[in-house]
């Protein structure tokens, strides 16, 4: 399947931007020997704040869907970036998308903090994908 590259490209900025609220750097670790570790983000965000973050996530995955396999399918079809991006959007359509908004705080939590590091990787497959 070809597609062609959207005509608006996604504000990456913008997307980087909003995962800040979850995946700052100065937010202290839970874990300190794990790097990608950070406090819950339902000790910081409502339940209701944390299902608004997990919206505008899903919102930047499925912008940034179409735009990354419109680049990654330019490549040919053994290309590194190729096959990592469209394992990566295959991942998020089978795994994340259909996330459910949770039952409790920790598990909006989860799922916020899930969504912000699939748009973070989907972000940095679209830098490495489009020509500058």
């Amino acid at each position: 399947m070809s597609t062609t590259a959207p005509t608006m490209p996604p504000d990456i900025r913008a997307m980087r931007t909003s995962i800040e609220l979850v995946l700052a750097a100065d937010i202290p670790r839970a874990d300190p020997d794990d790097p990608e570790s950070r406090d819950a983000p339902e000790r910081r965000f409502s339940g209701a704040e944390l299902e608004t973050l997990a919206c505008t996530y899903r919102a930047h995955i499925e912008t940034l869907i179409p735009a990354v396999q419109a680049w990654a399918e330019q490549l040919p079809e053994s290309h590194p970036n190729r096959v990592s991006a469209l394992l990566c959007i295959g991942q998020a359509q089978l795994m994340y998308l259909g996330l459910g908004p949770g039952d409790t705080d920790a598990i909006r939590g989860s799922i916020a903090s899930r969504l912000a590091r699939l748009v973070r990787t989907l972000c940095g497959h679209y830098d490495r994908l489009v020509p500058r």
